[in-house]
């Protein structure tokens, strides 16, 4: 029996964005006829007898959230031994109630009486997902309390191909989860500043952005993020161009190797620059050798902060070069240069043609691109 496409693609697209289980979990329970599911995720202690933890949960959204907490804090210890029988059973056998105990003992358990009377649920069916040292995880489904029969093999059928699924995402997304962790601290100080930096995996997977790089995407003609998570160009064929650069560096074993793509063909209002650079974790610091790539995200319409000595020294600029490249820097167009200098828009024209030539560069986002070598230029308002 086959997956759904587009469902399987969702699936994968949680390992970057954990929100999605909810309405995830709300399209996996009506494939076996349940009517509500939950995930978890428990990490396996160091110390032999301690407690385990949890450390994700999720609910398909009919489940009330205040509820849920309520039997967790309240009711759930009443089950320990049937979570750890579950969390230790082997990966992808379903387990259902009378695997545990008789129907009689079970209706008298408190937790069971409490999810009758406050969530409507009796039945059920757990799946551990993942086999590994450090956590355990299961997927369950469960029926209303007023369905008197359990699940039937023909209804547990379809739900058996997602599984694995499933937990290839739940294990990818604590991947993700340690590369969040080991950059999150850089690119929450990118977002002090006004340098938009986007950490993909490999295939081209967003895994992490700051909040300028994701600003620039969610307000830009050119560049998206599709629902499956992927960085794309809009247009179909600079897109093509986009991937096949991001194939170049994901096969590249050269950490210094770069390239600049450039998307839109307006030079002066509407392009972006992405460089794209390899991110290699050969000593596996991440996760086995995790390869990915780094995204700097350069949009020329917005403002960029930098140093009028710098640019004038490095880039041997004249006075009038380096006013007019610091403005273009803080995100105005050739017009609004103009009315700032009190000159005409040709006379702009030419002294930016002539600081681009010095900077060797073609466009606004090359000046900025440029500007961004000279050092980290904080926003406004900054010590």
């Amino acid at each position: 029996m086959s997956t759904d496409v587009e469902l399987t693609n969702e699936l994968y697209s949680t390992q970057n964005h954990s929100t999605k289980w909810p309405r995830i979990l709300d399209q996996l329970y009506p494939i076996c006829n349940a009517d509500y599911a939950g995930l978890a995720v428990v990490e396996k202690p160091n110390d032999k007898g301690a407690d385990l933890f949890h450390t994700f949960n999720s609910m398909s959204t009919n489940l009330d959230a205040e509820t849920e907490v309520e039997y967790l804090r309240d009711y759930a210890h009443h089950e320990v031994k049937h979570f750890e029988m579950m969390l230790n059973a082997p990966v992808g056998k379903m387990i259902i109630d009378p695997d545990f105990d008789d129907y009689d003992k079970i209706i008298q358990r408190p937790d069971v009486k409490f999810s009758m009377e406050n969530m409507n649920i009796f039945h059920r069916i757990g799946i551990r997902l993942n086999d590994e040292h450090a956590y355990n995880d299961l997927i369950a489904f469960q029926l209303r309390a007023d369905r008197r029969s359990n699940f039937t093999e023909e209804e547990i059928a379809p739900i058996k191909p997602y599984i694995p699924h499933i937990a290839q995402a739940i294990s990818m997304g604590r991947i993700y989860d340690a590369i969040r962790q080991r950059y999150e601290a850089v690119l929450s100080m990118l977002d002090r500043v006004k340098i938009g930096m986007v950490l993909l995996q490999a295939n081209g997977v967003v895994v992490l952005a700051n909040a300028y790089a994701q600003e620039i995407i969610d307000d830009s003609k050119q560049l998206q993020t599709t629902k499956t998570g992927y960085l794309k160009a809009t247009d179909s064929l600079m897109d093509v161009y986009l991937q096949s650069r991001l194939q170049l560096l994901q096969s590249s074993t050269d950490i210094s190797e770069k390239y600049i793509v450039r998307l839109g063909d307006d030079s002066e209002n509407d392009d972006l620059v992405l460089e794209l650079s390899p991110l290699l974790d050969a000593d596996g610091d991440i996760d086995s050798g995790f390869q990915g790539i780094m995204a700097i995200v350069v949009d020329p319409n917005r403002p960029f902060l930098a140093s009028h000595e710098s640019v004038s020294t490095v880039f041997s600029l004249t006075k009038a070069e380096s006013a007019v490249a610091r403005l273009i820097a803080n995100g105005n167009n050739y017009n609004d240069v103009a009315e700032r200098r009190g000159v005409s828009r040709e006379t702009i024209k030419t002294q930016a043609r002539k600081l681009m030539r010095k900077m060797n560069v073609s466009t606004r986002a090359g000046v900025i691109r440029k500007l961004m070598t000279l050092g980290i230029p904080f926003s406004d308002g900054l010590d």
